[in-house]
C-alpha cells in the first residue's frame, strides 16, 4: 500500500513538472515572435490623442508573396507594394473599400496620451489602418489612411520580431465659427509631413539570456528536491 502510494506522488510530481514546463516554453515563444505596429499621431506639435484607429489584416504575406483575407476577397484591384506611392495610393482604395463593405475590424484602439496606439501580437502580413476625425479643442484632426506590411522572421527562426513605428499624414482645421472674427494662422488648415514607417527589431525580453534561463533550471530543481524529500518521508514512514 505504501509503496503504491509513492508511485502515485511521483508520478504526479513528475506530470507538474512536465505540464509547467510546456507552459513555460508557450509563454516564452508567445514573447518571442509577437510582433508590432506602432501608429504615432502628432500634427504641429500636438499629440493626437483619444483618435480611434480600426486594423485590418488585407492580406498574409510569406517573403513579399501575399495571400487576400476572406474579408478583402471582393477587392479587385491589384495589390502593388513596389513603391511608398503605389502603397499610399493602394491604402486610399482599400479605405474606400472598408468604408463601402464596412467589414469587421481585427482590432480597434484609440491613441494615448502621447498620441500612440500599439497594436501588438501581429503575424506576418499586410495591414490596412484608418481612423475617424476627432475634434480637440476646438480642432479638428483627420489622419490618412495606413498601409503597413509585416515581413518578419518565422516561429523558431531564433531572430527579433518586427515592430513598425508608422506616422501617418495628419491634418488640422480650425473652425471659424464667429463672423466677426478676423482671419488669422488659428483659422487654416495645417498639414504634417508626409507619412512614414520605420522597422526596428527589438530584443525581446526571453532573448537576452540574462532573466529567463535560470528559470526552467531552478523550477526543475525545487521540483526534484521536492521528490527527494517525499521519497525520504515515505522511507522513514516504512521503518
Amino acid at each position: 500500500m505504501m509503496k503504491n502510494k509513492r508511485i502515485a506522488a511521483v508520478a504526479l510530481i513528475i506530470l507538474n513538472m512536465v505540464i509547467f514546463i510546456a507552459i513555460l516554453q508557450i509563454n516564452v515563444s508567445a514573447l518571442q515572435t509577437g510582433q508590432s505596429i506602432t501608429i504615432d499621431c502628432q500634427c504641429g506639435g500636438v499629440s493626437v490623442n483619444g483618435m480611434e484607429w480600426r486594423l485590418y489584416k488585407v492580406a498574409d504575406m510569406v517573403n513579399r508573396d501575399l495571400t487576400v483575407t476572406d474579408t478583402f476577397q471582393k477587392y479587385a484591384a491589384v495589390f502593388d507594394l513596389s513603391t511608398p506611392e503605389e502603397m499610399k495610393s493602394l491604402a486610399s482604395d482599400l479605405q474606400s473599400y472598408v468604408l463601402a463593405q464596412k467589414p469587421e475590424p481585427d482590432n480597434t484602439l484609440k491613441t494615448s496620451e502621447d498620441g500612440t496606439a500599439v497594436f501588438r501580437d501581429l503575424d506576418n502580413g499586410c495591414y490596412l489602418a484608418v481612423s475617424d476625425s476627432i475634434c480637440l479643442d476646438d480642432t479638428v484632426y483627420y489622419a490618412s489612411p495606413v498601409l503597413v506590411c509585416i515581413d518578419g522572421p518565422g516561429i523558431g527562426d531564433g531572430e527579433s520580431p518586427y515592430n513598425v513605428l508608422t506616422k501617418p499624414k495628419i491634418e488640422s482645421h480650425y473652425p471659424d465659427d464667429n463672423p466677426d472674427t478676423d482671419i488669422t494662422t488659428d483659422n487654416i488648415w495645417m498639414t504634417t509631413p508626409e507619412p512614414s514607417v520605420s522597422v526596428t527589431k527589438t530584443e525581446p525580453l526571453p532573448q537576452t539570456g540574462q532573466l529567463w534561463w535560470p528559470v526552467p533550471l531552478l523550477v526543475c530543481t525545487g521540483i526534484i528536491l521536492f521528490a527527494a524529500g517525499w521519497m525520504i518521508y515515505f522511507k522513514k514512514s516504512n521503518r
